[in-house]
C-alpha cells in the first residue's frame, strides 16, 4: 500500500532535545498519528493522510509547548 514518508528537522542548536508531533487534521477534528518523541520521521497510510491536512509540530523537549508547526496540504502530496 503507497504511504506518505514524513520528515522533520530543525537546525542543530536550535533546541536541546526536539520532539515531533504528527497530525491530520479533518472534518471531524485533529487525528494524533503518533504522540510526540524525538523521533523525527513517520510513514503514514496515504489513505490515512489524504483526509485531511497533515500536521507535524516541533516542541524543545517533553510536556513543552509547541515551538513550530508545519502543515501540507493534500493537493501537495495527492499529486505525487
Amino acid at each position: 500500500d503507497p504511504v506518505l514518508r514524513l520528515s522533520a528537522s530543525v537546525p542543530p542548536g536550535r533546541y536541546r532535545a526536539p520532539t515531533y508531533g504528527f497530525f491530520v487534521n479533518t472534518n471531524q477534528g485533529d487525528v494524533r498519528l503518533r504522540e510526540f518523541s524525538a523521533e523525527a520521521s513517520l510513514d503514514v497510510p496515504l489513505d490515512q493522510a489524504a483526509r485531511g491536512t497533515v500536521r507535524v509540530e516541533v516542541r524543545d523537549g517533553e510536556g513543552g509547548r509547541t515551538q513550530e508547526r508545519v502543515r501540507v496540504e493534500r493537493p501537495k502530496f495527492m499529486g505525487l
